[in-house]
């Protein structure tokens, strides 16, 4: 809290605020705001039970078929309404959907490991709350040291595409360092994975921002941005479901129950998806142009 009043203090005297509306005119899109609160609210409920209620169960595939309806209920309406609450013209943009996609899949490898690391960090290296919390201090670090300069360089050249892909690629190296873990594992190998974990995150995300963001006409910033914080947090919650569920399918106990041997059973092949999901980003990641080469290569 000190460090939040802080920085509210810091924002009134350092930040200037421009108001300006551009449509005094457009009204809130109330029903549609509900519509995507209904299935927001169902896909994180179907998420979060999932594992508990199986995957397959009557109350999950109930849940998919509620989900299903609220998304096509919220495409129906926006169709429809003058003032959308999102933009159909920016879902119609290849490379802002598939730059969105990019996100969700971080965001779920980034949620998942936090989820799981310390639970290993306590029971496997037997590290204290507050020892854990500032040995995973180290990912925040490696994202403040490269994050201003990836933001330098998407003003200075308007280009992101190809760091997203480098921040992607450098993110799956310090979770795939994470897949070796193991009980005896050096504090130090730990702290370099998170460092190069979040360095990489910094990258991948910050240009990603960017990039959906260069396709943003002069009234659709906030639209945008509610589209990637939306896909985000949707990705957060589907990572934590996804390794949740990875590691109670995977972890093995012996005669001495929770030891780090038998816990090391779960928490590698969790990794291993996190380091997967990374890799898909990657991977499509090489899809995704800035508006500018997209206009040059396709002509829109």
């Amino acid at each position: 809290m000190p460090i939040g009043i802080l920085c509210l203090l810091m924002c009134a005297k350092y930040m200037s605020a421009v108001s300006e509306t551009l449509n005094r005119d457009q009204k809130m899109d109330t029903v549609g705001t509900v519509f995507m609160v209904l299935m927001m609210f169902t896909l994180v409920y179907f998420l979060n039970t999932g594992n508990g209620n199986g995957w397959t169960s009557e109350t999950s595939i109930g849940l998919m078929f509620l989900i299903m309806i609220f998304a096509g209920l919220l495409v129906w309406w926006e169709q429809r309404v003058a003032d959308p609450l999102i933009s159909l013209r920016l879902m119609g943009q290849r490379d802002v959907v598939e730059g969105n996609a990019v996100a969700l899949l971080l965001f779920a490898g980034m949620a998942g490991t936090y989820f799981l690391l310390p639970y290993f960090l306590e029971l496997c290296q037997g590290y204290s709350t507050v020892e854990m919390g500032l040995i995973i201090i180290a990912n925040s670090v490696g994202m403040m040291v490269v994050g201003p300069a990836v933001g330098r360089h998407s003003d200075r050249t308007g280009l992101n595409s190809r760091v997203v892909s480098l921040g992607c690629l450098i993110m799956a190296a310090g979770l795939l360092m994470m897949v070796h873990l193991a009980a005896d594992t050096s504090l130090w190998y730990i702290l370099l994975a998170l460092f190069i974990m979040g360095a990489g995150t910094s990258i991948a995300l910050v240009a990603d921002t960017n990039l959906c963001l260069g396709y943003a006409e002069k009234d659709e910033s906030g639209e945008v941005s509610g589209l990637i914080n939306t896909f985000r947090q949707a990705g957060s919650t589907a990572g934590v479901a996804i390794t949740e569920a990875v590691f109670a399918a995977s972890v093995t106990f012996t005669a001495l129950g929770f030891s780090p041997s038998a816990l090391m059973t779960g928490f590698r092949p969790a990794f291993v998806v996190t380091t997967l999901l990374v890799l898909i980003a990657f991977v499509l990641s090489m899809h995704v142009k800035d508006r500018k080469v997209r206009m040059i290569t396709d002509g829109f």
